[in-house]
């Protein structure tokens, strides 16, 4: 059984943070953001994090679709989360 389903964790109302903007982590962030859930997206290279915020996350594939997300660098983070993504590969 999930978080959510236990009632820990309710959609829409988690803070969730992903660390990277690699290829997979800017999809699932594109697509928590887009359902509404607060996505802030981590990465340590200032130019894909300017270019995230100004002109969001473009999701090509099976679907195409561009996404306003939020984008930092590790030293502007100044919030806590409830939820931290990392992908590994």
């Amino acid at each position: 059984m999930s978080f959510i389903a236990k009632g820990y964790l309710k959609m829409g109302e988690n803070k969730i943070v992903i660390y990277g903007t690699g290829s997979l982590e800017t999809i699932i962030g594109a697509f928590l953001t887009q359902a509404g859930e607060n996505v802030t997206l981590i990465d340590v290279w200032q130019e894909n994090v300017d270019t995230l915020n100004e002109k969001g996350a473009h999701v090509v594939g099976t679907t195409d679709l561009t996404v306003p997300v939020k984008a930092v660098t590790p030293d502007q983070v100044s919030d806590t989360f409830d939820i931290i993504l990392l992908l590994t590969k």
